[in-house]
C-alpha cells in the first residue's frame, strides 16, 4: 500500500520557522534583559566558566534556530505513528524552552533556577532521544539543546552553591 504524503514543508517553511523561532528567542531575551531578574542575575557571584548575558542570549538563538530546523525535518518525513510522537514530543520540548525564563529566572530563586534547569535538561535528552530513534537528522539538530541545558545545569548548580541564601539568623 502506498503512503501518500500530501504537505511536506518546504525550503519556505524551513525559513518560516528559523524565523519565528529567532523572534521567539529574541522576545524571551528581551524579556530576560528589561526585567529585575537582569539586574538581580549580574550582582550574583558565578564560576568563572559561564558565559556573559549576551553570550547566553545568542546561544538561545542559535538553539532556538536548531529546534526549528528539527521540527522541520521531522515534519518533512511521512506522519508514521512514530514520527508523530516525535513531532509533539518536539513541540512540548519548544514549550519547555519558551518557558524557562518564566519558572527559572523570573521569580529570582537560585534553587529554582537550579531545578528549573536541571528539570529541562533531563527533558531535552529524553526528547532528543525520542527524536533520535524517529530522525537521526532531526535528533542531532536537538543534540546541541540537551548539551547547552546540561552545562546550563551545572553554571545552576555553582551559582547555587556561590551564593548561599542570608540567613534570618544571622
Amino acid at each position: 500500500m502506498v503512503n501518500r504524503y500530501a504537505y511536506k514543508p518546504g525550503r519556505t517553511a524551513l525559513a518560516i520557522y528559523v524565523l519565528v523561532a529567532a523572534v521567539l528567542a529574541g522576545a524571551i531575551n528581551a524579556t530576560i534583559v528589561f526585567s529585575d531578574a537582569a539586574e538581580w542575575t549580574e550582582s550574583l557571584r558565578k564560576p568563572a566558566f559561564a558565559l556573559s548575558g549576551l553570550q547566553m542570549g545568542l546561544v538561545w538563538e542559535v538553539l532556538f534556530a536548531c529546534m526549528a530546523a528539527a521540527y522541520w525535518v521531522v515534519r518533512r518525513t511521512p506522519p508514521l505513528p512514530e514520527r508523530r510522537a516525535a513531532s509533539i514530543a518536539l513541540l512540548a520540548m519548544i514549550l519547555v524552552v519558551m518557558a524557562f525564563p518564566f519558572y527559572a529566572l523570573l521569580p529570582q530563586s537560585l534553587l529554582n533556577s537550579f531545578v528549573g534547569t536541571f528539570a529541562s535538561a533531563f527533558i531535552a535528552w529524553i526528547v532528543c532521544g525520542v527524536v533520535f530513534v524517529n530522525s537521526k537528522r532531526a535528533g542531532l539538530l536537538l543534540l546541541p539543546l540537551a548539551l547547552w541545558l546540561s552545562f546550563a545545569s551545572v553554571v545552576a548548580f555553582n551559582v547555587h552553591r556561590l551564593n548561599p541564601p542570608v540567613s534570618l539568623l544571622g
